[in-house]
This record gives structure tokens, sequence and C-alpha cells, in this order.
């Protein structure tokens, strides 16, 4: 298959300085670049934090001011919304059908978020009856998923009240520096204070950036929607969601500290994804993305309850830098069982066709605020679990897949036919103890344990690689 297997430390080191330059130079290529929104034929609102909601917001000098108004804004497919670079508007906002959202100005990206203010005041924290533990003044509405200090110095660690580590709440129990609980009891539409314990002191002392990510996403996606140059950061839920679309383009934009929030209390489970697709799609494009700090995947697109055709088609995800995600780039598409249907259910048509995942630069994936969630043995680049996924025309290639604390990949599908063809890779194992190349293959022989072959980082390696994944012309990295 003429694969290059790397055993050297001298060769491994200099194969991965220079993937340390490419990661520089893409995230300098997306944090710089300038703003496209030349397929606008239609009117051109302008946001600023300088402006006023009074404005028609229709120049640069008379521009709009917040979130808000955006949202009751009436725009027509091919009208533009530019928002003014070095700056942050609070909030969050729901497209409008053929709109493109950009940038304008000078300076760094704007930022979106649903944060409502920055918190580093030590006015706004009180030291509670617990040493160490610091209280909130405000009560946040939303369930809280992670809060950042300085940009990302330090995050907090998310405790769970009827969780093992934190099984009866309570101050007290809040064991560790950073450790945080919001008391509410809904993660929607419910107010409750916040508590951190806090070792060194007031954390509003201690810092000049306090953001918290309530439950809530900063954008939410509809047809035929451009997000081009527009960083969204600090939200509990998703940084861009939608359901079923076709022609949403996400390109050019920064992704960070996404997630964290609750998204079912009984499962105890967490979002989010930095850009998500819940349902079928067409020609959906994630190109030139920086995208870091995600609790679940970069970017996704995912289907498994049964309502339905799903039709998964042209999706290219290219060029873009994702780090410290638990999974880079995530997907599953899954058929309806027909033992669990329900009366209305519709079991419907179920396909992806035409995916292309290329050019893509994969970077410690489990080693990021995410690693705080349960089930740390889940984390990988390509994330497909072993769900059916049936597809057609299906590739991967050109990528890198640099270091994961688990797996490099998981892939599993119910027909080997619907699995990837896979060239071109770079891959690079990283040492930690447990890590493997991880999991390939169809689970059509075994649908009862749905377990694929696992490939471990041992003697048959090389075998496994060739035999198993077919993988052609690729180079792996191998430190362990």
């Amino acid at each position: 298959m003429n694969n290059t297997f790397i055993r050297d430390k001298e060769e491994s080191a200099k194969i991965k300085a220079e993937i340390d330059k490419k990661a520089e130079a893409l995230k300098k290529e997306i944090l710089e670049s300038e703003s496209n929104y030349s397929e606008a034929y239609g009117s051109i609102y302008y946001v600023s934090a300088s402006g006023d909601d009074n404005n028609d917001g229709l120049s640069p000098e008379k521009p709009i001011k917040t979130i808000e108004k955006v949202s009751e804004l009436e725009l027509c497919p091919g009208d533009a919304v530019l928002f003014k670079r070095g700056e942050t508007f609070r909030g969050s906002f729901t497209s409008q059908q053929g709109v493109i959202y950009s940038a304008y100005g000078e300076g760094k990206k704007p930022v979106i978020t649903p944060s409502l203010q920055n918190y580093a005041s030590p006015d706004l924290w009180v030291e509670t009856e617990v040493k160490n533990v610091y209280k909130l003044t405000i009560p946040i509405t939303n369930d809280v998923g992670v809060i950042v200090f300085d940009e990302g110095k330090a995050w907090s660690i998310k405790r769970i009240k009827g969780n093992p580590d934190f099984p009866e709440g309570g101050l007290e129990n809040l064991d560790c520096d950073f450790a945080m609980w919001h008391d509410v009891s809904h993660p929607v539409g419910v107010e409750g204070y916040v508590y951190l314990r806090c070792d060194k002191g007031n954390p509003g002392e201690l810092f000049s950036s306090i953001e918290i990510a309530r439950r809530s996403n900063c954008a939410n996606g509809r047809n035929d929607v451009t997000f081009d140059n527009l960083c969204f950061k600090y939200c509990g839920g998703h940084g861009i969601g939608a359901g079923t679309v076709n022609g949403l383009t996400v390109r050019y934009c920064e992704f960070g500290w996404i997630g964290g929030s609750w998204h079912n209390f009984e499962r105890r489970s967490r979002y989010g994804n930095g850009i998500e697709i819940y349902g079928g799609c067409r020609n959906y494009i994630c190109d030139h993305n920086y995208i870091y700090q995600v609790y679940d995947a970069g970017i996704t697109h995912q289907y498994k309850t049964n309502k339905g055709d799903i039709l998964m088609c042209d999706i290219r995800y290219s060029d873009n830098l994702i780090e410290d995600c638990v999974y880079s780039i995530e997907y599953f598409l899954e058929f309806s069982d027909p033992n669990k249907l329900e009366e209305g259910d519709n079991p419907g048509i179920r396909y992806m066709k035409n995916v292309e995942m290329c050019g893509n630069i994969l970077r410690r994936s489990g080693y990021g605020f995410g690693d705080q969630r349960p089930n740390k043995d889940q984390a990988a680049h390509i994330k497909g679990w072993n769900h059916s996924n049936p597809a057609m025309n299906y590739t991967i290639h050109d990528n890198i897949m640099d270091t994961s604390k688990y797996m490099l990949m998981h892939i599993g599908a119910a027909n080997y036919k619907w699995l990837p063809k896979m060239y071109n890779n770079v891959y690079v194992t990283g040492n930690d103890e447990q890590s493997n190349f991880g999991i390939f293959g169809d689970f059509s022989k075994n649908t009862t344990e749905r377990a694929s072959k696992r490939i471990e980082y041992n003697e048959a390696l090389e075998k496994d690689i060739s035999e198993i994944t077919c993988e052609e012309g690729s180079t792996f990295v191998i430190e362990k």
C-alpha cells in the first residue's frame, strides 16, 4: 500500500517540527484572513459596539449596535450583515436564509459570545462559609458549561450534582482548584448561582478576564447561509448549530471554548460542538476554520433518531486547524431500528454521499477541557463510532492527525463498502500510555456488540494498517 512507518526518534522529531510549522502557518492564514462577502448582491448592514439600534445600519457611519437588533432585521437572500472587527458582541442570533454574515474594518475577527459580561471584578465574587469557595453574586440563567479565565490560562472543572464525583452537591465537596457548581434545577430557562473554588483568592482580583459559557449557541444556521471571518467563543452549547439545512458554509472563522453545558439531565451528558448539523444536509462546507477547546467535536454532521428520510450529501471539511477537542471531526448516521419504531415513526431513506475530509490539521484529541468528561476512553480525531453510517464516495485524504489521548480514529460502518477510502494522510501516535491507532471496520458480523477491529501499536501494526484500513501512501510516526 506504499505506506511509510517511522520509528527513528530523530526523523520523528523532524516531522513533528514540520507539523508545528504547518499548523502555525495555517493558524496565521486563518486569523489574518480578509473578509469575503463578494457573493452579496442585496443590502449590506453594519454592526458596531459604538452604533445605535435606531440607525438603519446601511452604512459604516450609521451602524446598528446589538445582536438583538441583528435578529430583528428583515433580511432577504443576497443581503450581508457585517460585524466590526476588534469588537465583542454579547448574545446569540439565528441566521436568515441566503444571508452572509461577515466582518468589516481592521483588526481581529469580531467576537460573538453568549457570555453576558466580563465577570473579572472582585465585587462580583464573595467568599462563602467554605474557605476558598466563592459565589458569583449575579445569578446566571441557563446551565454554565465552563468558566474561562484570561482567555484560557485556566478554566473551571464542572461538578454536576448526582455524579459520582459530586453525589450530594454541597460547597464543601468542590474538591479542587477551579471546581465549579451551577446550582440550577434545569439546564434551560432557570437561573441559579455559580460557586467556584479558587485557592489563591478572589477570582475577580486574580484575573483580568472571566467569561462564563452558558447553555446557548452562538449562532444558528439556516439554508444557504455563509459565516465568514467571525469568532465564536464562550458558549455552553454549539458555536454554530443547525438542524436539516442545505448550503451552509463556514469559512475562515474562529471557534473556542465551546460546550460543557448539560445536554440531558438524566443521562448526565453535556454539549457541544464547534459546528454542528443534526439532520440532513447538502452542500455543507467547512473550510479554513481554526477550532480549539471544544467539549465534544470541532465539526460534525450527525443523526440517529427514527424520523424519516435523512440524506447527507456533498460535504467538504477542508484545510481546518482543529486542536484540543475531544473529537476533531465527528459524524454518524444510523438506520432506524425496526424493533424500536413507535407509532408515527418513519424509518425513511438514509445515506451519506460525496463526503470529503482533506487538508485538515488535527491535533491533541482529548487533551482540552473536554477531558473532564466521564468517558475518557473515546477521544479520536475522526469519530464515526460504530453506527450504520451508510456512505458512498467518502474519502479522507491529505490530513495530519497528530496525537490523541486515546484513538487517532474510530471509524465503523454496518457494511465494509460504506467505509471511507483513505490515502496520503500523516499520523503521529503520541506516547500516552492508553493511546492506540483506533478502530476501523465493519461490524456486520457482530451486530450485537458492534465491535470493529482495534488496531494497537504493536508488532502487527503495519499488517493491520494495510489489511484493515487499506490506507494508501500515508506516513505513520510511531512514538510508542
